[in-house]
């Protein structure tokens, strides 16, 4: 199944400028894959079984390269979106969001891809002003979250040991989370 993905992506990217934002604005599978790949991606290369390793790297870069592609209004002086549509259709058919740009962070953000992270975020608020307010509403989340687990921490007089490792994951997430988006 992972080899039918890869192929999908690659024909995906390499559609025309109309073609691949039909394809991302009417394809609920597609969209389901690249919320679910963002959501459930190993963190790491560390944990994927080596036989498959070739396979997930190509998977990975060529779900970076689509999110790339649709955050790119212009292709060519002749392929485009206005600003306009293109802010509309990112944001009311949810091919981004708050959780999506901070996974991408977190996934894609290293040494290699942080230039370019960068101007793709800055390029998706400064045309959808929207996600401004997101961004705010989830800082309100993670500060809630963050008293949540505290009240929780509070309450219990010992923690176990599979609840205090549940804890650190989450936090450690969050910060890698937040650390990678600043």
């Amino acid at each position: 199944q992972l080899e039918f993905i890869d192929e999908d992506l690659r024909r995906l990217l390499t559609k025309n400028h109309s073609n691949f934002w039909c394809q991302l604005i009417f394809d609920d599978s597609l969209k389901a894959l690249l919320n679910s790949y963002l959501r459930h991606a190993p963190r790491s290369d560390c944990s994927v079984p080596a036989g498959a390793r070739d396979l997930h790297r190509s998977i990975h870069r060529r779900i970076f390269f689509t999110f790339v592609r649709l955050s790119t209004s212009k292709e060519t002086p002749e392929c485009f979106l206005s600003d306009d549509a293109f802010a509309e259709i990112l944001y009311n058919h949810f091919l981004l969001d708050m959780p999506k740009m901070m996974d991408i962070c977190v996934l894609y953000g290293d040494e290699t891809n942080g230039s370019l992270i960068k101007k793709m975020l800055a390029n998706v608020f400064l045309k959808q002003k929207l996600y401004y307010d997101d961004l705010n509403c989830a800082c309100d989340g993670i500060v809630d979250a963050f008293a949540k687990l505290r009240e929780r921490v509070e309450a219990e007089d010992a923690l176990s040991v599979g609840t205090t490792t549940d804890i650190l994951h989450y936090l450690i997430d969050i910060g890698r989370t937040l650390s990678s988006f600043a």
